[in-house]
């Protein structure tokens, strides 16, 4: 069993949970180039998210870690997942993901300085050098000078900033819920918001045709 309550064992639960977010977002744009509709990929990728959820508590004979406390907080951390989803959507499909990613990972700086607003941290001088450097570091990726480009897709651009705010206040109302809910709660309930609103298109519009790899993407973002 691996400890839990260790700065290494955070930092190794935050990488992996990067790797899978990462990973996760890849199959999103696959999916994204076959011209699977944005409504469908949000619906099968909630139902595979919320069915390894629901199997992987099951398994761990935790189900009862499913019964929530805070409904309102629930609510608007999965409020926060649609609209983050759907920015993703816009964005993803058009442009590269490093560029994607340059601009995401930005949301680290803005959680460190926000809480010690929200959650009275002390952010040292050296952490400061550290948001400090890594700002630098998106700078040069994102590269502001090819922005003024015309071939430069804004509202993609626009819509990866706004996942990166959207981003950090999720970051910051989960902070708030872990005093409260368990982690399968955090997991389980918010995904229940796209997955309604996709399940609400495929109802409206239909099932798009896709070969087999589609549906891997899909189930797999």
């Amino acid at each position: 069993m691996f400890p839990t309550h260790t700065p290494i064992s955070a930092i190794l639960y935050a990488l992996a949970g990067f790797g899978c977010w990462v990973t996760g977002d890849t199959f999103m744009k696959l999916a994204s180039d076959l011209h699977v509709p944005a409504y469908q990929i949000m619906a099968l990728g909630s139902i595979g998210g919320s069915v390894t959820i629901l199997s992987v508590t099951a398994a761990r004979g935790k189900l009862a870690a499913l019964r929530p406390h805070r409904i309102g907080g629930l609510v608007a951390l999965g409020s926060m997942f649609l609209i983050n989803y759907v920015l993703y959507l816009i964005s993803l499909p058009h442009m590269p993901l490093a560029n994607f990613y340059s601009i995401i990972f930005m949301s680290p700086i803005l959680v460190a300085i926000m809480a010690t607003v929200f959650f009275d941290e002390q952010l040292s001088w050296k952490m400061a050098i550290a948001s400090l450097v890594g700002f630098g570091g998106v700078l040069v990726a994102v590269n502001p000078m090819a922005l003024m480009q015309d071939q430069v897709n804004w509202v993609a651009h626009a819509a990866a900033f706004a996942s990166m705010f959207v981003f950090t206040m999720q970051m910051l109302t989960l902070r708030f819920l872990t005093r409260h809910e368990t982690r399968e709660c955090m997991a389980f309930y918010p995904r229940l918001f796209p997955l309604v609103f996709g399940v609400g298109g495929l109802a409206i519009w239909g099932l798009f045709p896709m070969p087999i790899e589609g549906w891997i993407y899909c189930f797999l973002t």
